[in-house]
């Protein structure tokens, strides 16, 4: 009887820290859209997504250097699988966010979770009904969300196949949790890996140099946004179940709306703030 009631104590302590971690991440998250758009102010997406790996990996590089034994080259191998999956999001996202709003981007960003309900349902374990709602209440939702135009704009396009790269992310990081989570480091640095493939770029096409103060914005970013919310995602989905994490992350664009007004100064229209709903209520219906 006491090991059923320690058993049960310790279940319940594992399970909030898991949500506790979840929500952390998707506030996190929330967070970073607006230093996304201020960092593609003033240097385009690539040169950004290049820059927040290396200054990532830089962080993680003392760590790496302490616990050099603790590499694990099948961890690092998967990780670098997911880690293109999440350069590429990354990428079309700060390409996107130049010609968007912080708070489009973010509730376009939320799709992935439709996105993987996609997924979900040609594997067989998903509903015709529950596809087919959340497919046209997110069709109806970003179509206000781009009021005025009603038209997918190139902004909206790119952040929306990012979106898709952001699905295959949290496929992989599903599949394949157990052994990424037992290896953080690895993760980490397997997830950022891809971004140096972006180099020749920055060094023969681009050349910009970006200024102190973007580099504060992607410095935040690298550091809380990356690695931070990576190792608190891994850390709630051991606890959570996929479902209750994709719900979970319905805060992610919720809190971007708020810093965005709040600090940014944005002020969506009420048929945008309609379309975000809508959205809300597709990734929730994706989501259960």
């Amino acid at each position: 009887m006491l090991y059923r009631v320690t058993r049960g104590w310790r279940v319940m302590e594992d399970r909030i820290k898991g949500l506790t971690a979840l929500v952390l991440t998707s506030l996190i998250w929330g967070s970073s859209f607006i230093f996304i758009k201020l960092s593609v102010s003033s240097i385009d997406g690539l040169a950004y997504t290049f820059y927040r790996a290396v200054l990532a990996l830089a962080i993680l590089a003392p760590v790496g250097l302490a616990y050099r034994r603790r590499f694990s080259p099948r961890s690092l191998k998967k990780s670098f699988i997911v880690g293109l999956s999440y350069i590429i999001g990354l990428a079309l996202q700060g390409l996107g966010t130049e010609f968007t709003t912080p708070s489009i981007s973010a509730f376009v960003t939320g799709l992935n979770t439709v996105f993987v309900y996609i997924y979900e349902f040609f594997k067989g374990s998903g509903s015709w009904t529950r596809l087919s709602a959340s497919l046209v209440l997110s069709t109806v939702g970003l179509y206000l969300l781009t009021k005025p135009s009603g038209e997918l704009t190139l902004g909206v396009l790119l952040v929306l196949a990012g979106a898709v790269a952001w699905a295959v992310e949290i496929i992989l990081v599903s599949v394949w949790n157990r052994e990424l989570s037992a290896d953080t480091l690895s993760f980490l640095v397997g997830l950022l890996l891809p971004g140096l493939l972006l180099a020749p770029y920055i060094l023969i096409a681009d050349r910009t140099i970006p200024s102190a103060t973007t580099l504060l914005f992607i410095l935040y970013l690298s550091l809380f946004c990356t690695i931070v919310a990576s190792i608190l995602q891994v850390l709630g989905q051991k606890y959570v179940p996929a479902y209750a994490a994709a719900t979970i992350y319905l805060l992610e664009p919720v809190s971007a709306m708020i810093f965005s007004v709040a600090f940014y100064g944005e002020r969506p229209a009420p048929e945008q703030v309609a379309g975000s709903l809508l959205i809300l209520i597709a990734i929730y219906v994706a989501s259960k």
